[in-house]
């Protein structure tokens, strides 16, 4: 991301004021008050918002205009943003348009964009300030550690605060060195009570042994109390001694270097000025004319579908031409794949309904259809003989078509509406009548046909047992037969529609197979003819694209020749600038402007020393021929201050045992309740031991997800970090090593040390070393912007143009925005880089 320009309707002390951001390094340089740290702000929350009205932070409203907020325009991937934010709810009202494509983007693009940066994240990562710096010197070494491990880590100051939070209860319940903490408080009571209940179960006889013991041991105390005191401040201020040792060398370094430096002629400013400005015009040049020839090159890139038609190009014509056809051979197949399954469906209904019957045959058919022609005069016998056996049944049936009529035509013309009233009558009418008609024609049966009847029905039987039509009544028959017919000719038209299928398919597939073997590439069925539509298209494009490029190749060869000629022209002006200055080449020229700047670098660095080492140190210093001689001084002095502080601790011990014993001896319990005094002590213990493992195992888990948080990084940081901090102590220090006890740095010497033992600008350029390894990290998957405001206000004069060189390393990647109030900076940028600022 690279922020171009700042319009800003109203914050802080800027009214309708407009700011370019023309480079990727760009310096905002003025006095104090002239409102540098607004500008970092207003970007910082144009960004992520504006503080709310509760929050302690600046909102920086301004004083002289009721508008607040302002616009901000970036370029991400190409392509241009406008972002602006006024007051409102929760950060303020913002908008997100794309000036690239004239359109305006939903809120939640911007998350999208910046993602996964948020406002921690930024802050401890992308936004550096003094104040950061200075407090890294308030650490322990355990809290830089920490610090260190946890930038970059989303939400990670939630997790620093749980872990100090679950540290802290655990610390104020038990230390292994502390006295006060409930835990040691208790264990040391419930320590004093077994020793009380020791005591009263023997006599009291050790009492005045026990009281010369201790007034012993407490003068043992005070004389081992001074002579510690004495070997600590020895210790210390050799100790001291040891970490001036390497600026001591330096400087003794430096004056043999100076003083043996010859007196070579003197490339001044305005030559070197001159030197880069026709070598950027040569390397411009150059870049512009490997661009033309770039694009005069014919095309060796063709695409493989364009070779393979040019190498093919009668069988690839051949089946392009088939394409229309396949395309509607493929509507066919999709028409014949509905066909069959619509007949299979019929098929299958049909076959449900008619069972496991037989067709008939023609005379079986002409037979059946005779036989049913008899069977109503066959009916009429067999209910004859019936009739006979139950007359009084039949009468009975009849007599209720007339009783049923008779009830409708009542229950019609005494309740039912109008024209229903109507209709009820007439059916009730026709139901009466129907049952007299039945009653007339109630008879005496005959019996006359009686066997030819027999006969017919045996006939029917056997064909019915011969045809399977044993489940259906005579009535189904020639309704199951037509339903067999049907079934046979669907089973035509299926099998018809099922050729047709496969025809299709394979016609299809060796069309496909066809594509395949020419393109040597593997094409799904499913999407056959969309990629297929889809190479055509490219080998279109890929032939009008050449077409097109040959008609430029002339208008950039013109422009070639006018290149090299102007190429020709300055190459005799940097001959002329090499030769006036004694120089070969361009490569001897600048070895001896950047010699003679490291000679410069050297006289600042030797004067600093100079102040940093005082008459006195150097006096002391040179007693010694090397650091091995001190350092061994130190140890032993370490060695002995240690062994003087384990007797100490052991006499103290001893002694406050020896006071507790007199104590428990002039004590007044009884036996009975010291035991019960004892036994709620130790459930008392337990309860605050179950909550310091608590804590302790909260704290480790926290920072075991943190660890796993940045696990993935760690590599590259870790090296960025060893590169940044090399080049910011100008090679002094080589390693920086991060370890389960903290962090340890190597000087070039092979010496190590701790982050509290070094002095307060090399902890902050280890700081910035870290800080500045994290962002680039990130800035892998999102490169902010990286806001420096007045960092290196500590620094000396090697120091911040030291880090001025690495930010301008690391705006090839990340735009570095820097805000100072120190004038001298603006040697080290284009006036194109640098916007002034007044008060």
């Amino acid at each position: 991301m690279k922020i171009t320009k700042l319009v800003i309707y109203g914050y802080g002390k800027f009214v309708d004021q407009t700011i370019e951001i023309d480079s990727q390094f760009q310096a905002f340089v003025g006095p104090n008050e002239a409102g540098k740290t607004t500008i970092a702000r207003f970007i910082h929350d144009m960004l992520f918002g504006f503080p709310t009205r509760k929050s302690s932070l600046n909102r920086y409203e301004p004083k002289n205009s009721s508008r607040y907020g302002g616009e901000l325009f970036f370029e991400h991937n190409h392509t241009a943003y406008q972002l602006t934010r006024v007051a409102g709810k929760a950060g303020g009202d913002f908008k997100l348009k794309n000036i690239t494509s004239q359109t305006d983007l939903p809120h939640q693009d911007l998350h999208t964009l910046i993602n996964p940066i948020d406002m921690a994240l930024y802050d401890e990562v992308f936004n550096l300030t003094d104040h950061k710096l200075d407090a890294v010197l308030q650490l322990t070494q355990q809290d830089i550690a920490n610090r260190i491990r946890l930038i970059g880590t989303v939400g990670s100051h939630t997790l620093t605060e749980m872990i100090d939070a679950f540290k802290a209860r655990s610390d104020e319940l038990y230390r292994p060195r502390g006295r006060k903490q409930p835990i040691a408080v208790e264990l040391e009571n419930q320590h004093q009570l077994g020793q009380k209940i020791q005591v009263k179960r023997q006599d009291y006889r050790h009492y005045q042994d026990l009281v010369q013991l201790a007034e012993s041991l407490k003068k043992q105390l005070e004389e081992a109390h001074e002579t510690i005191q004495q070997i600590t401040n020895q210790h210390q201020h050799l100790q001291s001694l040891v970490n001036y040792w390497p600026a001591y060398e330096r400087y003794h370094t430096l004056s043999s270097k100076l003083s043996d430096t010859g007196h070579t002629s003197e490339i001044t400013e305005s030559t070197w000025q001159q030197f880069l400005k026709l070598q950027m015009a040569l390397e411009q040049l150059q870049q512009q004319l490997n661009a033309l020839e770039q694009r005069q090159a014919p095309n060796g890139t063709q695409s493989r579908l364009m070779r393979i038609k040019q190498q093919n190009l009668g069988n690839w014509q051949q089946l392009v031409d088939q394409l229309p056809e396949m395309l509607q051979t493929q509507l066919r197949l999709s028409d014949f794949k509905q066909t069959v399954e619509k007949l299979a469906w019929e098929q299958e209904q049909l076959s449900a309904d008619v069972g496991d019957t037989i067709p008939f045959d023609v005379a079986t058919e002409a037979e059946v259809s005779r036989l049913l022609e008899t069977q109503p005069s066959r009916q009429t016998s067999r209910s004859r003989v019936a009739a006979n056996q139950s007359i009084t049944s039949q009468r009975s049936y009849v007599n209720s078509w007339s009783i049923a009529g008779t009830a409708i035509l009542l229950l019609g013309l005494l309740f039912l509406p109008g024209g229903v009233k109507v209709f009820g009558a007439i059916v009730g009418l026709w139901l009466i009548g129907y049952g007299v008609l039945q009653g007339g024609n109630v008879q005496s049966p005959r019996s006359t046909s009686f066997g030819n009847q027999t006969g017919s029905e045996t006939r029917l039987r056997e064909i019915s047992a011969a045809f399977q039509m044993q489940s259906f009544p005579y009535s189904q028959w020639f309704v199951i037969q037509a339903k067999l017919q049907t079934l046979e000719k669907n089973q035509g038209e299926l099998t018809n529609a099922q050729t047709q299928v496969k025809l299709a398919e394979q016609k299809l597939t060796d069309y496909q197979q066809r594509w395949q073997s020419l393109l040597n590439q593997p094409m799904p069925q499913a999407t056959f003819f969309a990629d297929l539509k889809r190479h055509l298209n490219e080998v279109e494009v890929e032939e009008r694209t050449n077409t097109e490029s040959l008609t430029n190749q002339k208008i950039l060869q013109q422009r070639s020749a006018e290149i090299q000629r102007a190429i020709v022209t300055q190459t005799a002006a940097m001959q002329a600038l090499l030769a006036q200055n004694r120089e070969v080449s361009v490569a001897d020229f600048e070895t001896h402007y950047h010699q003679q700047q490291a000679a410069v670098q050297d006289r600042a660095t030797q004067s600093a020393l100079n102040t940093e080492l005082t008459p006195d140190l150097l006096s002391e210093l040179g007693q010694y021929d090397q650091l091995a001689t001190l350092q061994t001084k130190v140890n032993q002095l370490a060695t002995q201050l240690s062994k003087l502080n384990d007797q100490q601790q052991v006499t103290t011990l001893k002694l406050a045992e020896t006071k507790m014993q007199v104590a428990r001896l002039t004590q007044d319990a009884t036996y009975e309740e010291l035991l019960q005094q004892q036994a709620a002590k130790e459930e008392q213990i337990n309860d605050l031991v179950f909550e310091w493992l608590s804590n302790q195992l909260a704290a480790k888990l926290v920072g075991q997800v943190v660890d796993q948080a940045v696990q993935n990084r760690q590599p590259e940081i870790l090296t960025l970090t060893k590169t940044y901090f090399k080049l910011l102590t100008q090679n002094r220090y080589n390693e920086v090593n991060f370890t389960e006890q903290g962090i340890r740095l190597t000087r070039f010497d092979e010496q190590q040390f701790d982050v509290v033992e070094l002095s307060k600008g090399t902890a902050q350029q280890l700081y910035l070393a870290v800080a500045l390894a994290f962002a680039v990290t990130i800035g892998r998957q999102l490169p902010m912007p990286i806001l420096i405001d007045d960092a290196f206000v500590s620094f000396d004069g090697v120091r911040r143009q030291t880090a001025l060189k690495l930010l301008e390393e690391i705006s090839r990647q990340n735009q570095v925005i820097y805000f100072t109030a120190g004038e001298t900076v603006k040697m080290a940028f284009d006036a194109t880089q640098v916007n002034l600022l007044t008060q």
